[in-house]
């Protein structure tokens, strides 16, 4: 960043971007507002919630950050290499894929940030890799827990003092991505009798019309049969009626 034209006394180094606590313990929680500048898609990913909130929709009457939190969206400069329009998603995919050599990476590096340092280099390339061997990314859904039925989204992805990956500033060593269900399609297979599976329904029609495989008949639901006993309801006859009434009004007077 210094190299950028940013001074030193202007950079703090945390683990907790949107949370910087080492910054926060030097301002009032509850006089001082916390503006992030962030990118468009951080911004409605984070506004989204129920800490940040937009800062130009909220400037005249700001909170603390002990309360709330709050996003600008700064100006997109548009830079493409490769073809490709250059994001932190892009910039993980070229510095840290093997597809492409280690004097390309070089010219990708150099031609993103001004200049050429091999130290940084070396630490984006190796972060980087690590990051797509989680096969996890800032936006997806994990689910974790003992029976890894728990729903958390992905904001921040770290590393802890020992080198463990962090999801959201938790240690999460063992989790499984949610992936949607595909659907597939099945028919019998003529010489086996077998169900088969099939990606497309258009797969499993064109091997029907072939005639390697016939449709699966689909199960008729049985309908269970409900008795249902109608209460005997005993209906009063007109002369039990007017006996009623008789009754009644002989009871009045």
């Amino acid at each position: 960043m210094m190299k950028m034209g940013i001074p030193s006394k202007a950079i703090v180094q945390d683990k907790q971007v949107y949370a910087p606590k080492s910054l926060m313990k030097k301002f009032d929680e509850n006089t001082t507002a916390f503006v992030f500048g962030v990118g468009q898609k951080d911004e409605g990913r984070l506004s989204g919630g129920k800490y940040f909130k937009p800062y130009r929709q909220n400037y005249n009457r700001l909170k603390g950050f002990k309360h709330q939190g709050y996003t600008l969206q700064l100006p997109h400069k548009s830079v493409n290499v490769g073809g490709m329009e250059i994001s932190g998603t892009t910039m993980r995919k070229l510095l840290g894929s093997e597809k492409f050599d280690v004097n390309m990476k070089k010219k990708v590096f150099k031609k993103l940030f001004g200049y050429f340092d091999p130290k940084v280099f070396d630490l984006f390339t190796t972060s980087f890799k690590e990051e797509i061997k989680l096969d996890v990314n800032v936006g997806d859904t994990i689910l974790v827990g003992r029976f890894k039925n728990k729903k958390i989204k992905v904001k921040d992805i770290g590393k802890d003092k020992h080198g463990m990956p962090t999801i959201n500033g938790r240690k999460i060593v063992n989790f499984r991505k949610l992936t949607e269900k595909k659907e597939t399609f099945r028919a019998i297979n003529k010489d086996s009798g077998k169900v088969a599976t099939f990606d497309s329904e258009k797969a499993r029609d064109a091997a029907i019309e072939r005639g390697t495989h016939n449709k699966v008949d689909k199960p008729k639901v049985k309908v269970p049969k409900i008795k249902f006993k109608a209460p005997k309801v005993k209906i009063p006859s007109l002369a039990d009626l007017q006996k009623k009434k008789s009754r009644y009004e002989s009871q009045v007077w």
